[in-house]
């Protein structure tokens, strides 16, 4: 039997980001190693344009992960309309009037 996987679109961003983030650290391991080696000289700029670029991408994963702008949105509820049978207001009256009875049996109304 052969896996399948599926991917999920909003998905695809976070992993290019990841990939990228995981080149960046690469990158930074093999000229850090290099430095120490004393084969390579690495510049304040550069090492400053390093530590920028992965702050990026981090915060960049970050705000798609807290965002998620290419999720489905649900669909709102709107005053009046019906969603799967239940009137959106009458659920929300029997909800408030089932929370007013419970403080009035409790003496707290």
């Amino acid at each position: 039997m052969i896996p399948t996987f599926s991917v999920n679109i909003g998905c695809t961003p976070k992993l290019l980001l990841v990939v990228i983030l995981i080149a960046l650290d690469l990158r930074v391991t093999f000229r850090a190693r290099a430095f120490q080696e004393g084969t390579v000289a690495m510049t304040r700029g550069e090492c400053m344009a390093l530590h920028g670029a992965i702050a990026l991408v981090f915060t960049a994963i970050l705000i798609l992960v807290l965002v998620k702008p290419f999720s489905p949105h649900p669909p709102h509820a709107e005053v009046g309309k019906t969603i799967v049978g239940q009137n959106v207001l009458g659920g929300w009256r029997k909800a408030a009037s089932r929370v007013q009875m419970s403080i009035g049996s409790i003496g707290l109304a």
